[in-house]
């Protein structure tokens, strides 16, 4: 009996702390979006190019060697449809070899993809939506931007 309660605690125990097995993501908003690109990036406010967002922008490094854009959407329809293009988009520019990883859980879904040039990483959660690309040489400090957010 005492070995049942403690493997039924351990059960329950491992369930808590893998976060009972949900699969959903928070979005950030677009302060927290802003925060880590203010010292460094070109920010540029492009809601008007997008008739869904309530709020959208472009945030440039060097020239493009990092590209971000932040929006969110009225709805999840809206932003679900611009994601969908948007990684049809990096799919057509990606060859059989190149590297490319696709995930999604209960209110998101991504993208990972490398080619011989360009990194790309796109997420959607819920009504909010991120693209991201940059050179090979900027991947890096790409990455460790969306480890902010706690995307990566």
């Amino acid at each position: 009996m005492k070995n049942k309660l403690k493997v039924i605690v351990l059960i329950i125990c491992v369930l808590c702390l893998c976060g009972c097995g949900t699969k959903e993501k928070e979005s950030i908003s677009s302060k927290q979006f802003l925060e880590p690109l203010e010292d460094s990036f070109t920010v540029n406010d492009i809601k008007d190019n997008y008739s869904f967002a309530t709020e959208a922008y472009l945030a440039t490094y060097q020239k493009n060697e990092i590209k971000m854009i932040y929006t969110k959407g009225e709805t999840t329809y809206d932003i679900k449809s611009v994601f969908a293009d948007e990684v049809s988009n990096v799919l057509s520019a990606m060859n059989k070899s190149d590297k490319v990883e696709t995930s999604k859980g209960d209110n998101w879904e991504k993208l990972v993809a490398s080619n011989e040039q360009n990194y790309y990483y796109l997420i959607r959660v819920d009504n909010t939506y991120i693209y991201s690309s940059s050179s090979l040489n900027s991947k890096a400090a790409l990455k460790k931007i969306l480890k902010q957010y706690g995307y990566r």
